[in-house]
């Protein structure tokens, strides 16, 4: 049986990344040790390694409003690990806020923010 990922609870501040800062595999350690649902873990692994493969994933991610907890809410994860792929040493920081309104993430100081499909005005899509 799928398993169903509840809507926010897989963003930083729900993972408790509220206010982190540090480099790609740093990033990538404290998320080794999350207790993340099976398909995030697999997701984030292959994404990690840069080999991502979405029709791997396609079934998990059509199950109810798994797509959504995944893009949007771990794409604000996802995303500075897959921008940093290049760069292992540029800094990654997350607001401390949910609520923050202009940004996900920083990478050296530049904001972006993550959007699912057509978001308001993003950075990443």
């Amino acid at each position: 049986m799928l398993e169903e990922i509840k809507s926010k609870s897989l963003t930083p501040v729900a993972l408790g990344l509220g206010g982190w800062s540090g480099t790609r595999g740093e990033l990538l350690e404290t998320l080794n040790n999350q207790q993340l649902p099976m398909l995030v873990r697999d997701i984030y692994k292959s994404t990690a390694s840069g080999a991502y493969d979405e029709a791997l994933f396609r079934e998990g991610l059509s199950y109810r409003k798994n797509k959504k907890a995944v893009g949007a809410d771990f794409g604000e994860i996802l995303s500075p690990i897959i921008l940093t792929r290049d760069n292992t040493n540029a800094v990654i920081s997350f607001p401390s806020s949910a609520s923050q309104k202009l940004y996900d993430f920083n990478i050296d100081g530049i904001s972006y923010s993550a959007k699912l499909g057509k978001g308001a005005t993003t950075s990443i899509n």
